[in-house]
């Protein structure tokens, strides 16, 4: 859809893929298709012509290509040093608290501003039956992240994601390692409901921006839409969102601590081949 979920980059694929394992074979198939996947998640529900197609794929193209060289390698930088953090006896939180933030900023997609000009010629060239198509699939989309929000509670949401992490990574929990992550999870804030409000508002802003093609700021209305993170939180909701990102830091940290050598050793071995594949790919 136009206003595309931006954060789905590598490691939010590893949520979908519950029953496989890391290898750099299927990062690289993951990669591979990421430009693409982004290109059909902008288009879904607009239905664009042609032209407006070709250009979505140009502007895709041009973005995964200016990825590849400038984020990659400071993605592969950045796992080297959790692969380092991971065999240390007492892990310094704050070097664990940065690691982890530049993971789930993962893709940094907004920070390819250059590139934003190519999406406002393809919106300049919105019909009025696509403006409301765009309504239409953000109100289902949104409609369905409410019921996903019912049915999965956060602090299960947190504890599925860890344990498939983990299980992704090749690193088998024992039993109190699995119950120590339901314990440490119970300490998050629910903020699906400040996430969800956050989403309409936004939504409510493109439509509004999208609604006046013809206004002399529209340019620079619309890139300040795209050019930021998917969902922004202030405010009380800001400040919960921090305390979450403590908790989670405090869960790694203490999940890590827990590890067997072995455990750690397998950790940090895939953590590096990450690292070694972001690093090659690079440079391809």
């Amino acid at each position: 859809m136009f206003n595309t979920i931006k954060n789905f980059l590598l490691l939010l694929f590893v949520v979908n893929l519950t029953a496989c394992s890391y290898s750099p074979e299927s990062l690289k198939e993951l990669y591979a298709e990421l430009g693409t996947e982004y290109a059909d998640e902008i288009k879904q529900g607009m239905h664009p012509s042609p032209q407006q197609s070709a250009m979505i794929d140009d502007y895709t193209t041009q973005l995964m290509q200016w990825h590849r060289h400038h984020k990659l390698p400071e993605y592969s930088r950045n796992f080297a040093r959790l692969a380092d953090l991971v065999k240390q006896d007492n892990i310094p939180v704050s070097q664990l608290s940065m690691a982890l933030k530049q993971i789930d900023d993962m893709p940094h997609f907004a920070q390819a501003n250059h590139l934003t000009h190519k999406m406002v010629a393809v919106a300049e060239l919105l019909t009025s039956q696509q403006i409301s198509q765009i309504e239409k699939a953000l109100n289902n989309d949104y409609q369905q992240d409410v019921l996903d929000s019912k049915n999965n509670p956060y602090t299960q949401e947190m504890i599925d994601d860890t344990k498939t992490m983990f299980r992704f990574l090749g690193v088998t929990l024992n039993s109190n390692q699995q119950q120590l992550i339901k314990t440490k999870s119970n300490k998050f804030h629910d903020i699906n409901t400040y996430k969800l409000q956050a989403e309409k508002q936004k939504n409510e802003q493109l439509m509004s921006v999208l609604r006046q093609l013809d206004n002399p700021n529209f340019t620079a209305r619309f890139q300040q839409i795209w050019n930021k993170d998917d969902v922004v939180l202030t405010g009380k909701a800001r400040q919960l969102e921090l305390q979450n990102n403590a908790v989670m830091v405090d869960l790694m940290k203490t999940l890590i601590s827990s590890f067997t050598a072995a455990q750690k050793d397998t950790l940090s071995r895939q953590l590096l081949s990450i690292s070694d594949t972001f690093g090659e790919m690079a440079y391809e």
